[in-house]
């Protein structure tokens, strides 16, 4: 027996079928209306099959059948036929979830009677490869809470869905939905946008849009504040807008939101690194070709940074990047995390000085480092006589002129990570300086509000923070520019 192309058997099977079904077969039955005239076939899907959204259905039916109503999906659609009596259609159902569905697709005559109806069961699959509901976002205000100084604001976004846009829709306060402007019917994504003239208050925007199937998203919204009379002298007001009025967790999580996701840059590479950061941030005001380290204020040359594997006595006479917050505590070796890399909590030091720190917590008390071995032939600079050691790996107390700035470094790594991506711990700060290394902890807590209202922030430490946000990490220390924020969360 000579076995036939597959492709042959199924038109084979195809024409039998439709010879069999009498569909649209005017010809061969003279024009006569009769029962013949009114059925239909489902050519696809077939009965129980797996399908992914949007379903596609395709049929075809006799001449005295005008249209198909399809009822099942997200509302019911009426399908024209072609003049060969075949139909197709695109539709979406109700559940968002994956299941079994029951479809109905009533064939209609000319005056709308129902002459035919055949039921469909789809096992229908939400699945990465089909479409889910269509996705609006809210861009501005970008985050909750934001605080308009003007009654004139704009507020936009982004739509799309693969089976193409009908239009975005918006409400204000809970008001009847309104049709935004910027969306072309038919585009697969654009952009929308709504003017406002708004009066002082609080405000909640909801946002939705729908698609050509007649599919809506999920409702998007967003709450903001219009204060025409607001009066403020920050110039980041809008970078913190939606952390005023906000206290405890409430500001903590606000303040995280708004310096998260900062640019990362590598510990070392040819590329530009935290050292080439360190060499701008830590610079010698006095010597454009040095950089004056933390701790000791030791002036040094920015080319010797320690090129690594130096150790005992050869460490003193390089710099190095020194942990404020010890990695040892919440992120170890783990040069290529963020907290390894954070600029706002690195500094230059001497090598030596460095190594001599180790990862002792911060605390008032110890013996002062002046005139020790070591520190003593330290003579590019002053060693402070507040700089002090408990004994060894019990605490640090740095000079008094660093205090603030190392404390507020603290605040900021305390709040920047919060444990929230894999590569970065929830960093907390406690009033002990009994810690556990590979413990994400810092102390101590209650010393550290004392140095920072002892020592608050100087123009050199804004220069720092402006330069980081500015060339860097696109990112602040809300401490540095909101002092008063440190005692509202801790």
């Amino acid at each position: 027996m000579i076995k036939k192309p597959s492709w042959i058997l199924s038109g084979i099977l195809m024409l039998i079928l439709l010879s069999a079904s009498c569909t649209n077969l005017r010809d061969i039955a003279g024009g006569t209306p009769g029962p013949k005239y009114t059925n239909m076939v489902i050519l696809t899907p077939s009965q129980g099959a797996v399908v992914t959204r949007p379903v596609t259905v395709e049929g075809i039916a006799g001449s005295d059948i005008k249209s198909v109503v399809v009822i099942g999906g997200y509302n019911p659609k009426i399908v024209s036929l072609l003049p060969d009596g075949s139909w197709s259609t695109v539709f979406e159902v109700y559940e968002v979830d994956s299941g079994i569905h029951l479809l109905r697709f009533i064939g209609k005559g000319a005056g709308g009677e129902n002459l035919n109806e055949m039921k469909l069961l789809l096992n229908i699959e939400v699945g990465s490869s089909g479409t889910n509901l269509p996705v609006v976002t809210i861009d501005e205000p970008p985050v909750n809470d934001k605080i308009y100084i003007t009654n004139k604001i704009s507020i936009y976004g982004t739509a799309g869905d693969a089976a193409g846009l009908e239009g975005v829709y918006f409400s204000l306060n809970s008001s009847p939905y309104g049709k935004a402007g910027g969306i072309n019917p038919g585009d697969l994504t654009g952009d929308w946008t709504t003017n406002l003239t708004l009066t002082n208050g609080s405000y909640t925007a909801y946002v939705k849009v729908k698609n050509l199937l007649g599919v809506e998203s999920l409702v998007t919204q967003v709450n903001f504040y219009v204060f025409t009379n607001y009066i403020t002298t920050d110039p980041y007001f809008y970078y913190y807008s939606s952390a005023y009025g906000k206290t405890g967790q409430a500001l903590k999580n606000a303040l995280h939101d708004i310096i998260d996701q900062h640019t990362v840059f590598p510990y070392t590479a040819f590329t530009t690194d935290v050292w080439d950061a360190l060499w701008i941030l830590d610079e010698d005001p006095g010597n454009h070709n040095n950089v004056l380290t933390i701790y000791t204020f030791q002036s040094i040359p920015k080319t010797m940074q320690n090129p690594g594997g130096l150790s005992g006595d050869q460490r003193w006479l390089y710099w190095e990047r020194e942990h404020l917050w010890p990695n040892t505590y919440g992120f170890n070796d783990k040069t290529d995390w963020p907290p390894y890399t954070d600029i706002f909590a690195l500094r230059a030091a001497i090598g030596g000085v460095n190594n001599d720190r180790s990862n002792d917590p911060f605390d008032n008390g110890g013996t002062p480092k002046a005139g020790t071995p070591y520190y003593i032939n330290l003579t590019n600079g002053i060693v402070p006589p507040s700089l002090k050691e408990v004994n060894v790996n019990i605490s640090w107390e740095p000079p008094d002129d660093v205090k603030g700035d190392i404390a507020r470094a603290m605040f900021y790594m305390a709040v920047r990570y919060a444990g929230n991506l894999p590569t970065e711990p929830d960093l907390e700060l406690r009033d002990s300086i009994i810690l556990t290394n590979g413990m994400p902890y810092m102390g101590k807590l209650s010393v550290l509000i004392q140095w920072h209202f002892l020592d608050p922030p100087s123009p050199e430490e804004m220069l720092r923070n402006n330069l980081i946000y500015t060339l860097f990490q696109g990112n602040r220390n809300p401490f540095i520019d909101h002092p008063e924020w440190v005692t509202n969360i801790w």
